[in-house]
């Protein structure tokens, strides 16, 4: 993750601000008119569409986040099975090589002096010493290659799981985020449809008052 990239993510102190600002309702008076319900309603709509405009931002960058978690989760769990066919490569190859060994420790030269002499053709019986020297000498470089390319390979393991640790820290603060926007999105819509039914009161009201003002005025005429 950069620097940069993590520049672009929305603070807690920002999503904060902006759940306050959405808890924050307009005081209603006890009966409002029209035309000051209906003012209080576009002002808590318009915080609603920017509260949706950030809850969509932040689930782009909690959807970002659970993305890249993902990848670092299988980028490690290829350098495991890679692993673990090293090692068990590494295991074969190192029994093979200690089995020699032991036996040149145990018979030293005579095992190829025994070869030598114990065999009919003697160019056959150094061909054959030479042979094994090859092979031993040919065992000790392949297992040296493969110990250092292990070696490398679990250091790029241990720099996979740093990765994913962090793709998995960066995945649950996105993840607060999304809910504690999502939640601050739920009251500020549960505060529109409050003003929407204020709204509706204080038209209700106002009809009556102006019917009833029209049969007053109705009866003062006759």
């Amino acid at each position: 993750m950069t620097r940069a990239a993590l520049a672009r993510r929305p603070s807690l102190v920002l999503i904060t601000s902006l759940a306050l600002l959405a808890v924050m309702a307009v005081p209603v008076e006890a009966d409002p008119s029209s035309d000051e319900a209906r003012s209080m309603l576009r002002q808590a709509e318009e915080r609603l569409e920017q509260l949706e405009g950030r809850f969509n931002a932040v689930v782009d960058e909690y959807n970002e986040a659970e993305e890249r978690l993902a990848q670092a989760q299988e980028r490690v769990a290829d350098a495991e099975a890679e692993l673990a066919a090293l090692r068990a490569e590494s295991e074969a190859l190192t029994a093979a090589t200690a089995t020699h060994v032991r036996r040149l420790h145990k018979f030293g030269p005579t095992v190829e002096l025994a070869t030598l002499f114990g065999s009919e053709d003697p160019n056959a019986a150094g061909a054959t010493a030479a042979a094994l020297r090859r092979v031993l000498a040919g065992q000790q470089a392949d297992l040296e290659s493969l110990m250092a390319t292990r070696a490398a390979l679990e250091a790029a393991e241990a720099r996979l799981r740093d990765e994913q640790a962090q793709a998995e820290a960066l995945a649950e603060e996105a993840e607060e985020r999304r809910e504690q926007i999502e939640a601050t999105v739920a009251e500020q819509a549960e505060e529109v449809s409050r003003l929407e039914g204020v709204l509706a009161t204080a038209i209700e009201r106002e009809e009556a008052e102006r019917r009833a003002a029209a049969e007053a005025a109705a009866r003062a005429a006759a």
